[in-house]
C-alpha cells in the first residue's frame, strides 16, 4: 500500500475540480495505480485482479508493490536472472568445469552447496580413503617402520640409503624397533660387544686388581678379583674379603683384641687402684664386660637387691592406687575406711585390691541387666521402631505417653498425634495442623489479633470481661488504640521523680564520684559495704581497698597490690630461680651442701652458670678424643663407609664391597667407580654410569644414532609427501 502526500491547496484543488475516483485516497488523497481506494478501510489497496493467482510459477506476490517478484533462493544461492528467477552460486564461473581449478582432480562442483567437494570412494584392500587429498592411499606405518612397497602397502625397516635394513654378523634385526642386536647373552659379569656380539670382562687387564688388597687375582670366568692361596698361622683364619689373616672371633662386651695373639682384655682396666671410683658403694670391676657392677649385695626380707643403685628395694610395686610402706614393703589403700564408699550409690563396697568402690553381688530379674556404674538394674539397649521408646518396667518398645490435643488421636505405629474427622461451621475453617476450627486469615492492625471466637480483630492482651492492666502497678490504665497499659496521674515528692515504666516514684539518675553508688533511701551517694583483706583499709572517696603503712626490710620491697613484703623482680639466667629468703639467683637443681654431680662418672664438675654437670677433664692423647657423655678417651668416628679396624691406633678402613662389571672401589670414598682409562669418553659419546660404557647421546624424535659417528638421522629414506603434507625431519614422517 502506498499514498501520496500533497500540499493542502493541491489536495483540495484535485479533489474539487478534477476528482480521482476510483483512485481517491484517504482524506481526499489520490491512490497511485495500480492501488485503488477502499472506502470501508479508508486506505489504498491492490485491485482484485492483482493477486497471488496472477503470478507465474517461481514468483511470489508482493502486497506493497502489487506486483509478482522472484521467490528467495536457498542459501548460499542467489537470484542470477530477474527475468527467469534462476538461482545460481555467487562464486561459480560461467563454465562450471573450471569451478574446481586448484583442487585435486577428483573434486567436483556441488551447485547446491556452491562448494568443490570430494565424492566418497570405496578403496580396495589394503588401501584406505584420504578425504583431504580425495585419493586411496596406503595406511601410515607404525614408527620406526616405513613404507617399502607402495603397491602392496607393505611396511618394514629401511636403511639410510632407502634399501632394506640389514645387520652385521652374529646380529639379528628387531622388526619392532628396527635396531640390530645380539641374539645371545653373556655370562654374569661379562659384557657384550654390540658390533661383534663377543663376550669379555670389561675390567680385565694386568691392573684389574690394582685397587684390591695384596693376594687378590683376576678370575676371567666371573670377571671378579678373588683371594686364593692364603695360609694363616694359628690362631688366625683367612678373611676372603680382605685376603688377610684375622682373629676367628670377636671379644665379648667392651673388651678389645690383641691383633697379634687374638687375646681379649679390657681397654679401661687400670693396672693398679680401684677402677670403680665414683660409683656407689658395692660396685666392683667385671673383667668380662669391662664394666663396674654390683655384686655380693645381701638384703633383709622382704627387700631384694637393686643392681642399678647397688641398694636394697622392695621386690614389687603396689597395684592400682595402693601405696607402699618403704620399710615393710606392704601395700595399703590411702583412702580405706568405714566411710570410703559413703558418697557412692547403695550396693557399692570397698575393694582393698584396687582401692576403689565397686558394685558386687547385684542380681537382676530378666530381661534387665546389671549396670556397674549405678549398681542398679536397667534394661539392655534396644533399637525401637519409629518414635517408640523403651518401657523401663518391661524393657519392651511402646509409644511414649502423649496427651494429644483435643481432636487428635495417637497413631500406635508412628506414635504421632493425628487429626481425623474434623468438621467446621462458618466462618471457621479446618486447620489440620492444630486439629481445630480456626478463623480464616485476616490482616489486623498493629498490636491486634484475630478473636478466635468471633474472628474479629481485637487487642491481643485484651479478653472480654478481663482488665489487661490488673497485674500492673496502681496507676496504669488500658489504652485500646495502642493496646498498652499506660501510667496516668502520678505525682512524686522531691527529690524523687515519676517513672512511666513502673508507674512509681524513684530517685533521679545521679553521677556518683569514684566507685560510690546511689542510696535508694536518700537518693544521695555513698560507698558500698566492702570487707577489705588484712592490711587493707577502705578509701571513703574512691571506695577501694588501699594498702597503707607497709614497711619492709632490705632486700625485700613492698608489694602494694598484695600488701606484703616480697623480693624485687629479678631476671635470673636460664635454669635458675630466685631464692625467696635471700632474693639471690641460684640453680633450681642445686641444694646447699649437696654435690649435684655425685652420681656422674669421674671428671664431671658442676657449672653454676649453666646449672649442668660437664666433663672438665683435660685433652686426650692423639688420636683419641674426649667423649662428652662418659668423659672417657675414645677413638673418633670413622668416615662414612669405613669401620674401625685397629682400636689401639684408631685406624679405619673401607668395608670391602663387590663392585659391578667395569667398576672398582675407591679407597678414599669407599664408593664403586667406573674403570675408564682416561676417566671420560671421546666426544660426543657419554659415560653410562650403569654399564660403565661410552654410548651415543639420545636422538630427538624418531631419529636414531649412527653407532660409528653418533650422528642422528632418520632410519629410512626421505619420502615424497602428498599435498598438503610436508616431510618432518625430526619425526621422520609426513605431517
Amino acid at each position: 500500500m502506498k499514498s501520496n502526500y500533497l500540499s493542502f491547496a493541491a489536495l483540495v484543488g484535485s479533489a474539487l475540480f478534477f476528482g480521482c475516483p476510483p483512485q481517491q485516497g484517504p482524506s481526499g488523497q489520490c491512490c497511485e495505480p495500480p492501488l485503488r481506494y477502499n472506502a470501508a478501510t479508508d486506505s489504498c489497496e491492490c485491485t482484485a485482479d492483482a493477486s497471488v493467482a496472477a503470478c507465474a510459477p517461481g514468483r511470489t506476490f508482493d502486497a506493497t508493490s502489487c506486483a509478482c517478484k522472484c521467490a528467495a533462493c536457498p542459501a548460499p544461492q542467489v537470484i542470477g536472472n530477474s527475468e527467469t528467477c534462476a538461482c545460481v552460486c555467487p562464486n561459480a564461473p560461467n563454465d562450471l568445469t573450471r569451478a574446481c581449478v586448484g583442487f585435486p582432480s577428483s573434486y567436483t562442483f556441488n551447485p547446491s552447496t556452491c562448494q568443490c567437494e570430494c565424492p566418497a570412494k570405496q578403496c580396495t584392500t589394503p588401501f584406505v580413503f584420504n578425504a583431504q587429498r580425495c585419493a586411496c592411499e596406503c595406511p601410515t606405518c607404525a614408527a620406526p617402520q616405513a613404507l617399502i612397497d607402495p603397491l602392496t602397502c607393505a611396511c618394514g625397516c629401511v636403511a639410510p640409503d632407502g634399501g632394506a635394513r640389514t645387520c652385521g654378523a652374529n646380529q639379528v634385526l628387531d622388526p619392532t624397533t628396527c635396531k640390530c642386536g645380539c641374539g645371545t647373552t653373556c655370562a654374569p659379569g661379562q659384557v657384550q660387544d654390540p658390533n661383534t656380539c663377543a663376550c669379555s670382562c670389561p675390567n680385565s687387564g694386568p691392573n684389574a686388581c690394582a685397587n684390591f688388597p695384596a693376594g687378590f687375582t683376576f678370575n676371567p670366568t666371573t670377571c671378579q678379583c678373588e683371594c686364593t692361596g692364603l695360609t694363616c698361622p694359628t690362631p688366625k683364619v683367612a678373611d676372603p674379603q680382605t685376603c688377610s689373616c684375622k682373629c676367628p672371633s670377636t671379644c665379648a662386651g667392651y673388651q678389645v683384641q690383641d691383633p697379634n695373639t687374638c687375646a681379649c682384655r679390657c681397654p679401661n682396666q687400670p693396672l693398679g687402684g680401684n677402677a670403680c671410683t665414683g660409683y656407689p658403694a658395692g660396685y666392683t670391676f667385671n673383667p668380662t664386660t669391662c664394666q663396674c657392677e654390683c655384686s655380693g649385695l645381701s638384703c633383709a626380707t622382704p627387700k631384694i637387691a637393686d643392681t642399678q643403685t647397688c641398694s636394697c628395694k622392695c621386690p614389687s610395686t603396689c597395684a592400682g592406687n595402693q601405696v607402699q610402706d618403704p620399710n615393710t614393703c606392704e601395700c595399703r589403700c590411702p583412702n580405706s575406711g568405714p566411710n570410703a564408699c559413703a558418697n557412692f550409690p547403695a550396693g557399692f563396697t570397698f575393694n582393698a585390691s584396687t582401692c576403689q568402690c565397686e558394685c558386687t553381688g547385684l542380681t537382676c530379674a530378666t530381661p534387665k541387666i546389671a549396670d556397674p556404674q549405678t549398681c542398679s538394674c536397667k534394661c539392655p539397649p534396644t533399637q525401637c521402631a519409629g518414635n517408640q521408646v523403651q518401657d523401663p518396667a518391661t524393657c519392651g518398645c511402646r509409644c511414649p505417653p502423649s496427651q494429644c490435643p483435643a481432636g487428635f488421636t495417637q497413631n500406635p505405629t508412628t506414635c504421632g498425634c493425628e487429626c481425623t474427622g474434623l468438621s467446621c461451621q462458618q466462618p471457621r475453617v479446618a486447620n489440620p495442623q492444630t486439629c481445630r476450627c480456626d478463623c480464616p486469615a485476616a490482616q489486623c492492625p498493629a498490636n491486634q489479633i484475630q478473636d478466635p471466637n468471633t474472628c474479629a480483630c481485637r487487642c491481643s492482651n485484651q479478653q472480654p470481661g478481663v482488665n489487661p492492666c490488673a497485674n500492673f502497678p496502681a496507676g496504669f490504665a488500658f489504652d485500646p488504640t495502642s493496646c498498652q497499659c499506660k501510667c496516668t496521674a502520678l505525682t512524686c515528692a522531691p527529690p524523687r521523680v515519676a517513672d512511666a515504666t513502673s508507674c512509681s516514684c524513684k530517685c533521679p539518675p545521679a553521677q556518683c564520684a569514684g566507685n560510690q553508688v546511689q542510696d535508694p533511701a536518700t537518693c544521695g551517694c555513698r560507698c558500698p559495704a566492702l570487707q577489705c583483706p588484712a592490711g587493707f583499709t577502705q578509701n571513703p572517696t574512691t571506695c577501694g581497698c588501699e594498702c597503707t603503712g607497709l614497711a619492709c626490710q632490705q632486700p625485700l620491697v613492698a608489694n602494694t597490690q598484695a600488701c606484703r613484703c616480697e623480693c624485687p623482680s629479678a631476671q635470673c639466667p636460664a635454669n635458675q630461680i630466685q631464692d625467696p629468703t635471700t632474693c639471690a639467683c641460684r640453680c633450681s637443681n642445686q641444694q646447699p651442701g649437696v654435690n649435684p654431680c655425685a652420681n656422674y662418672p669421674p671428671g664431671f664438675t658442676f657449672d653454676p652458670t649453666t646449672c649442668q654437670c660437664k666433663c672438665t677433664a683435660g685433652a686426650c692423647q692423639q688420636p683419641r678424643v674426649r667423649n662428652a657423655l662418659t668423659c672417657s678417651c675414645d677413638c673418633p668416628s670413622c668416615p662414612s663407609g669405613q669401620v674401625l679396624t685397629n682400636p689401639q691406633t684408631c685406624g679405619c678402613q673401607c668395608l670391602p664391597v663387590q663392585c659391578g662389571p667395569g667398576k672398582s672401589q675407591n679407597p678414599q670414598t669407599c664408593a664403586c667407580e667406573c674403570n675408564l682409562p682416561s676417566g671420560q669418553c671421546p666426544p660426543p659419546r657419554q659415560v653410562n654410569q650403569q654399564t660403565c660404557t661410552c654410548e651415543c647421546p639420545a636422538c630427538p624424535g624418531a631419529q636414531v644414532a649412527n653407532p660409528q659417528t653418533c650422528a642422528c638421522a632418520c632410519p629410512g629414506p626421505v619420502l615424497q609427501c602428498q599435498f598438503p603434507q610436508t616431510w618432518n625431519a625430526t619425526q621422520c614422517k609426513c605431517l
